[in-house]
Parts: structure tokens; sequence; C-alpha cells
């Protein structure tokens, strides 16, 4: 009798859940963060491929919104949208009934070690591969399972342990020895190239089997993220790259002396590893003993081939946040919103609004700045600092800040600009 995928989805998050005692035993309930409303905002758009964000966005205390960054399908939560996880899916199964699947063939999703979303993630897969079976042989495993006789394989695991059963055969990456098709997670590329698998061909490789599709780049190009603002009413931040320690030094120099705060940021990080914050305050030795910071966390995250992939390092202004009032104090926030684009059209979903955990109070601390809470605040108090979107008519972000309609509507017309840009700019 064949195990039903959502069963075995959730076998897979225990499993997880047990071998790593740094999990939490507890599971996050996401639904608190969703209301009954459908928001989805549906235009029309001059594209002419599919392509997958998710983008976390401010206002600011001028009330201009500002990209803090566009993730893909390496980000969670989107299951806190309306029919989130659902439509991330099917859109899924749409591109990979783009490609040729006359072979037998693997579909990769990957999360992020400690990763506190399993819940979500596995059921993502699981609701991938149920649609997919609806007209394929699809089978959803774990990565230390052998391939069966079913035309679709789905691999749902840790990044690293699935990294290692893939390997390079000419333009197409194998998994076991069976073809690619799809991978939804783009940070996989990354650590298959810290491995040594593919360097040279990962990107040309990446635009025909990651979730975004031609805009898989775009997701660990922070700074290119932010050209795509220009003329959408999303004001971009500033931002310069930095290919070396040496320039890294010299751009942190030449910002204290006109007295910028720069967020630095590895090149293809997750989870909030990899980025620091620079004032001008900060000594020359101050200044070095922060990049030794960064490049640390980042060997401990990502083992040391990592200082090679690290770079470029960016350099962003800061964008702070209206402040959110939490039990009296002002925190900074971001809002998740998810974007699905098909030819012709995008999907515009608001998510959760995720708050720092301490107030902000200049400091530019990592409670008070970084607002990523994986392993930064215990599930039980995640409630405190996960809100409710701003759309929502009920919403319990509206009791800390107050964002006008004719604001919220502004920002949606904006990131279907955004996604416009982007799309076009690989699609020329």
């Amino acid at each position: 009798m064949k195990q039903d995928v959502y069963t075995k989805a959730i076998q897979l998050a225990l499993r997880v859940g047990r071998n790593d005692n740094e999990i939490s035993q507890k599971i996050v309930d996401l639904n608190q963060f969703c209301g009954d409303e459908p928001l989805v905002f549906n235009l029309k758009v001059k594209t002419k491929s599919h392509a997958f964000f998710m983008l976390d966005v401010t206002l600011c205390d001028d009330n201009k919104w500002r990209l803090i960054e566009a993730n893909g399908s390496n980000a969670a939560l989107s299951s806190t949208a309306h029919l989130g996880d659902e439509k991330r899916a099917q859109h899924l199964v749409d591109v990979f009934n783009t490609k040729d699947n006359s072979e037998k063939c693997a579909v990769i999703f990957t999360h992020q070690f400690r990763f506190i979303h399993l819940g979500e993630f596995f059921c993502r897969a699981a609701k991938f591969t149920d649609y997919l079976s609806q007209d394929k042989d699809a089978i959803l495993r774990s990565c230390d399972e052998k391939i069966g006789n079913e035309q679709v394989t789905v691999v749902a695991g840790e990044i690293k342990e699935v990294a290692a059963h893939i390997t390079c055969n000419g333009h197409q990456l194998l998994y076991k020895g069976i073809t690619v098709r799809l991978i939804s997670n783009p940070n996989l590329l990354p650590e298959l190239k810290r491995m040594g698998v593919a360097h040279e061909l990962l990107e040309t490789i990446g635009k025909e089997i990651v979730h975004e599709q031609s805009c898989v780049a775009l997701i660990h190009d922070k700074s290119l993220q932010q050209t795509m603002c220009l003329g959408t009413g999303i004001a971009p931040l500033k931002c310069v790259e930095a290919k070396s320690r040496e320039e890294c030094v010299d751009i942190l120099s030449k910002a204290r002396v006109m007295e910028q705060v720069l967020v630095g940021k590895m090149n293809a990080g997750s989870g909030g590893t990899g980025i620091e914050f620079f004032t001008p305050q900060m000594s020359d030795e101050n200044i070095n003993e922060t990049l030794d910071q960064l490049e640390n966390a980042v060997i401990r995250k990502y083992g040391p081939e990592s200082v090679h992939t690290m770079f470029p390092i960016r350099f962003f202004e800061f964008a702070k946040a209206k402040g959110l009032n939490i039990e009296g104090k002002k925190h900074l926030w971001d809002l998740r919103m998810m974007v699905i684009v098909r030819p012709g059209e995008v999907d515009v979903s608001p998510c959760v609004v995720r708050a720092c955990p301490k107030p902000f109070d200049g400091s530019y601390s990592k409670g008070r700045v970084i607002n990523n809470l994986s392993g930064r605040v215990d599930p039980d108090n995640l409630a405190k600092y996960m809100l409710q979107n701003p759309f929502l008519k009920c919403s319990n972000f509206s009791d800390g800040l107050v964002i006008p309609e004719s604001k919220l509507n502004e920002l949606v017309i904006s990131i279907v600009k955004w996604s416009e840009n982007a799309v076009n700019f690989y699609c020329k």
C-alpha cells in the first residue's frame, strides 16, 4: 500500500527534529499569523516567463517604502499568505511542466541547517508531490532513501546532506545518477560551488532548473535588486560592493568620514548569517574586528571553503523603519510579500510582519536591527515578534503602527513593477 505523502512529510520533519537536538521540540503554529481574507492581488504585466520572489520591505521614517532584500524559494513563511503554500507549490508544478519530463528525474527541496519552520517546509514538498501525482508517478523521499521505480523522485532535506549526492555531467546536475529537473532553493547552488561541483556552469544551469528560473542570479545579487527598484515607487538603497578584505576596509573608512551607517552582507547567505553593522563611531580596530566576526560566522555555518564564495560583500545604507510600538517601545520591522510571476501576470500576496526582538535604541546591536528570528527567539515568544500583515482589516500589526490603505496599495503596485523589471531584465 502506497504511503500517504502528507504522512511521509510529517515523518521526515520529525526525524530532522529528533536528529538535531538544537531544534526546538515545539512546532510553531503559523496559522496564528494568517487571516481569513483572500488577499491576493493579481495584475496583468508584460512578462514572458515564470519567476518566484519573497520580498522583505519596510516603510521608513521618510514615508518611503524600501526593499530590504529579495529572496526566492529559499524563503519561509509563504504559508502565512492566503493559500500561500498551495499557490507556491502549484506554481512550481507549472514550472516543472514547462520542462522536458519524458525521462526519469528528481525535484529537490532543501532547507538550511537548524531550520525552525520544518512543518511548513515538508508540507510544501508534500503538496508539490501531491499535485504532481495527478499526472506523474511521483514519490517524496529523504536523501538517505534509495530511488525507486517512480518517474519523479521528490527529495526533501537539509542542504549539505542533499548536496552530497549531487554530481555534474556536462551541463546537467545529477542526483544519485538521475537528472535534476527542478530545485526549490537557490542556496543549493553556492553550496555546490563550495563543494567544487559544476563551479563554472552553475549560473547557466540554475537559470533552467531553479524555481526562480532566469532570475535566479538576482536572488544572490542584493545590489542589483536595488537597481530593479528604479521607477517603481520603492526607494532604492545605496550600495557598494567589495571583492576583497582590503576593499571592505576602504569602503568602511570612507563611510566613517561621511558619518554613514552601513550594513555589510555576505554573498549568497541566508538566515541572517554573514550580516554585520558598521557605524561612524567604529575605529579601524573595531572595523577589522567586525569583519572578522562576519567571516567567522560564515565559516561556522558554511565551512572553510566559504571564504571564497562570501565575496563580493555588499554594503548598504541602513534603512530605518518607522517604529512599531510593542509594549510601549519602538521596534524595527519588515513585511514579507510573496510574488508569483507567470507569463503575462503577477500575483502579490502579503505574508507576515517580523519585528526585531529588541527595541531600537541607536546601538545597532543584532537583536535591535535584525528581524530574522531563526535561532534568536524561543518559539514560545514568536507570536510577540511576528505579526499579521497590515493588509488585514483586524491585523494586530495595526495596534502598533497604522499604515494608510493608500500606502499599502502603493506598495502592491510598486512590487508588481519591481517584478516586471526583474523578469524583463533577464529576458531581454
